[in-house]
């Protein structure tokens, strides 16, 4: 056939799981595969020193010189033209010089009563053609010379080949038995790569048609799936050309399309399957659900299990309950919820098993308590069809519990509950235009008048201490495009608004998230619950009937005087406490190096010991004896200042000058 289908999708794949992709071969591409030249370099004698001959092929000229001793990349040895010689020496040289070594391929041939060197293109096409451009000098004795043996053809490509695909989705609501219950949804030529080749992924088609199919809140039974999963074909034929001609076309297999898929890291490579919630046996499978099996839930909290049969058709699939009490007892019901007749190969089920969906509660004995109970699916002979889901029930008072539901990347419902305090607001739209008034308006018209005026409510809460592992799949919570708050029975939706949620740090051993989520809608008109409607109203603080007494409360006396205050303390006052600052401030004497009473002792003498006349006589008492030979004594300071001022030339003028002026 003109068009293989090399590898197909899964049976049962996800819409974004990476399973989703046909890979298809063209083997038609082609008119013709173009022909790869050959051509002949023949001598029937000896290629004496200076031969020349000139080529031409790819636009470019090669000239071949011979010579005894080569000494340029163009110089061929010469040689005396035997087998020998072109087998040993001539058609190495033309397999190592490189123009001819990149296109060619060289070998040598004796044709009897002459030898030659075969060139044969390594590539097609007419640009490999070898052609002589001059006849070789000179022809004698050898008799060179080159002859075409086949000349070079290019390939002849189909313009725009490719493969023509049609995208047949399933109609809801049809069986599918007739390809009337199909819709053509896509249709367009792909092209095909240099060998042939080329991928359609048929899930980013289909996604975009694929909706969640939501279970009837307030009715609680097996939901099927309309919405979320859609059977379909591709139907393709090799096509090309412009315009578009198409060849004969051939129909797929059936497969089955699952609202879902996978994130960066899990749809490469190979992708992520819809068979890993399969397992070996049909009591190892799993529903679409990540986490634990087991889960620890509010008796009023809702929970719901999606299972997709990847097996043949199981007939008289029921959901199995087993409840454990307080003392250690048991009650196994498999009839809470309808019994499933026939449950076909790729039919997706949606269970509700919360503990007040299943109505549990109603089925504890007198006197016991309900503490867990598990769920799983059966066959009519009792036979396992699923692992088994256990749930225990949390009795503790939590008065900030909300519940919510959205759509998770497996394409299902799932639930979450949130135990933190969670705080409330509302933001307020409006219009304001300002008003006409007439001459003789009246007060109460105003000036401005609003409209358009809602309100949009806003809640920031908080998850409450849970373990790491649990708060990781909170990520698939937040980056859903479908979540609701669960309030009475209905679905209320609403947006994420914050933008960056912390998550921990490492060493962390308390775990808890914070977001603020808003209702996707506005009120213009305000409704009271039923419950907030119903008996009378709550009396305001501090009410006081007519005719009744008014009570006034003496007034308490608190003492105003602080015992825990020393009484030593209590005259501070900010003046003396500068003070201190100013005293605290000075340094230490004792840091800075003064002589006190110990230093001095080691200097002097105390004048109760007596100076002994022993101690006098080897004392030196002269200026030389002591060493102060070069400090003058007080006289000869003395004299010293008297030299200086009287014999001053300054002050010699002056005291001749006084003694001129003086009378005789």
């Amino acid at each position: 056939m003109p068009v293989t289908l090399i590898s197909a999708p899964d049976p049962l794949a996800f819409s974004r799981g990476g399973r989703t992709t046909f890979h298809f071969l063209g083997s038609g591409q082609y008119l013709t595969r173009g022909a790869t030249a050959r051509g002949v370099l023949r001598f029937s004698g000896p290629l004496a020193d200076g031969t020349r001959i000139q080529l031409r092929w790819r636009g470019q000229n090669q000239t071949i010189t011979f010579r005894n001793n080569p000494q340029l990349p163009n110089e061929a040895p010469a040689g005396d033209g035997s087998a020998d010689y072109a087998r040993d020496v001539l058609a190495p040289f033309f397999q190592e010089y490189f123009p001819f070594r990149e296109d060619f391929v060289a070998t040598a041939s004796d044709f009897g009563s002459h030898r030659g060197i075969v060139f044969n293109a390594r590539q097609h096409g007419e640009a490999y053609t070898l052609s002589l451009v001059a006849p070789p000098t000179p022809t004698a004795p050898a008799q060179l010379g080159f002859e075409p043996i086949l000349a070079g053809a290019d390939p002849i490509r189909r313009d725009r080949y490719g493969v023509y695909v049609e995208l047949w989705a399933l109609r809801p609501g049809s069986a599918g038995d007739s390809p009337a219950d199909f819709d053509r949804v896509f249709s367009a030529p792909v092209e095909t790569n240099e060998t042939g080749e080329c991928q359609f992924d048929a899930g980013s088609v289909l996604h975009s048609l694929l909706t969640p199919d939501w279970p009837t809140w307030s009715f609680q039974n097996p939901s099927g799936s309309v919405y979320s999963v859609r059977k379909y074909f591709l139907a393709y034929g090799e096509a090309w050309g412009s315009p578009l001609q198409i060849g004969r076309m051939q129909a797929d297999d059936i497969r089955t399309v699952y609202l879902g898929g996978a994130d960066f890291a899990g749809r490469a490579g190979s992708g992520f399957e819809l068979y890993k919630f399969t397992g070996s046996t049909p009591a190892l499978d799993t529903a679409l659900r990540f986490g634990s099996l087991t889960r620890y839930i509010r008796p009023d909290e809702p929970q719901y299990l999606t299972f997709v049969n990847t097996r043949p058709q199981q007939d008289q699939s029921r959901l199995t309950v087993e409840l454990t009490f307080d003392d250690g007892s048991s009650l196994s019901r498999d009839n809470l919820l309808p019994t499933q007749l026939a449950l076909p190969k790729g039919e997706k089920l949606t269970y509700p098993v919360g503990p007040r969906q299943l109505e549990l509660l109603a089925l504890v004995p007198a006197g016991k308590h309900l503490t867990e109970y598990s769920v799983r699916r059966t066959a009519g002979n009792g036979s396992a069809l699923s692992v088994t889901y256990r749930y225990v029930l949390n009795y503790d008072y939590q008065p900030y519990t909300r519940y919510f539901a959205y759509l998770t990347s497996l394409g299902v419902v799932d639930t979450l509950a949130t135990t933190g305090k969670g705080s409330a607001e509302l933001t307020r739209f409006y219009e304001q235009a300002e008003r006409y008034l007439p001459h003789a308006y009246t007060v109460q018209d105003g000036q401005f008048v609003d409209y358009n005026v809602g309100l949009q409510q806003q809640v920031e809460v908080t998850t409450g201490f849970r373990p790491a592992a649990e708060l990781l799949l909170w990520t698939d919570f937040y980056r859903s495009a479908y979540r609701f708050r669960l309030q009475t029975g209905r679905a209320l939706p609403i947006g994420i608004l914050s933008k960056s949620i912390k998550q921990g740090k490492d060493g962390d051993t308390l775990f808890a998230h914070t977001f603020e989520y808003t209702y996707l809608f506005r009120d213009d008109f305000f409704t009271a619950e039923a419950e907030e409607e119903a008996g009378d109203g709550a009396p305001p603080i501090g009410f006081v009937a007519g005719g009744g007494t008014v009570v006034v409360e003496q007034t308490t006396l608190i003492r105003s005087v602080d015992d825990t205050v020393p009484n030593a303390v209590r005259g501070l006052t900010p003046e003396r406490i500068n003070t201190f600052d100013i005293a605290a401030a000075r340094p230490d004497p004792r840091t800075l190096g003064f002589l006190n009473e110990q230093t001095a002792r080691m200097i002097f003498r105390p004048s109760s010991i007596p100076i002994q006349f022993a101690e006098l006589q080897n004392i030196p008492n002269t200026r030389d004896g002591i060493g102060l030979s070069d400090v003058p004594t007080l006289d000869e300071v003395r004299a010293l200042a008297e030299s200086t001022l009287t014999n001053n030339d300054v002050v010699i003028r002056v005291k001749t000058w006084i003694t001129a002026l003086e009378p005789a």
